[in-house]
């Protein structure tokens, strides 16, 4: 994206991250270079070679001593995520709670570890691409594109147990291109002919709802009628209103047997 590469050439002139750079400069002695300059072949650390995997592993530990190089509110998330996750539910701290409350908590505590997993894989990342930029810039001059996904990003995470396709972007994202991310991945992980939830199933909820409550089918068929103006005849006990009643009774049965069909497609673990 173009707002990725914008963002990569300037990043190594920001406040936030010059010093890191110079920081690096002056520990390994190595000269400032333009990208029309030869590249740096030799590191040497108090006379001895460095690898170019030990330089990148030095970079990718100035960064991550760097107090500044995250935002105050982003690097208080981070902390909290790595002190919260992996620590298990003190399960004396709910014996007060009712057991469905206990249950519901129980629920919420894994909930909550998913979504700090979610965060420190998110911003541990960033810390790798970036040493991983500077590791280019500082021995060959070059800017890199930056990351898309500090831009934006598109993943599937695990909620309550179940597949959960999130994206999240800045304001320098391009929105066409978050919606292209998003649908390749909820096709990715939910399948891609997924039927489609019209109008009529919407309005056909209602009465799937009633059915579920236990309410009588003729009470359902009222309201379907009832709901929808539709016409029958005055004299309830004639042929004609009987036929009319069960009329409008198998439509709505045949919308109804439709539409569970279609929600049991959405709601199901297998792929469609």
């Amino acid at each position: 994206m173009q707002e990725s590469k914008l963002l990569g050439t300037l990043l190594p002139s920001s406040p936030d991250f010059l010093p890191i750079i110079q920081q690096i400069r002056e520990k390994f002695q190595l000269p400032e270079i333009s990208p029309g300059d030869d590249p740096i072949e030799e590191i040497l650390l108090d006379d001895e070679p460095v690898s170019l995997e030990d330089f990148r592993q030095e970079i990718k530990a100035f960064v991550e001593k760097a107090d500044d190089h995250l935002p105050p509110e982003i690097s208080k998330i981070l902390m909290q995520a790595k002190a919260f996750v992996g620590v298990p539910l003190d399960t004396n701290a709910i014996e007060c709670l009712k057991d469905e409350y206990k249950k519901a908590f129980q629920d919420f505590y894994k909930l909550a570890q998913g979504m700090g997993i979610f965060a420190i894989k998110i911003l541990d990342q960033f810390d790798s691409n970036f040493a991983d930029m500077l590791y280019i810039y500082i021995l060959t001059g070059e800017s890199q594109e930056s990351p898309s996904d500090w831009i934006s990003k598109v993943v599937t995470a695990s909620a309550m147990g179940e597949p959960v396709v999130i994206a999240a972007a800045t304001q320098f994202a391009d929105t066409e291109e978050i919606i292209r991310q998003f649908r390749k991945e909820s096709r990715k992980t939910f399948g891609g002919n997924r039927p489609k939830v019209t109008d009529k199933v919407v309005s056909t909820g209602y009465y799937m709802q009633l059915q579920r409550a236990g309410k009588p089918w003729s009470y359902i068929v009222e309201q379907f009628i009832e709901i929808n103006k539709f016409s029958l005849p005055r004299d309830r006990n004639s042929e004609q209103f009987k036929k009319t009643w069960n009329m409008y009774s198998k439509r709505l049965r045949k919308r109804i047997e439709r539409s569970e069909k279609i929600l049991s497609i959405l709601v199901s673990d297998k792929k469609p």
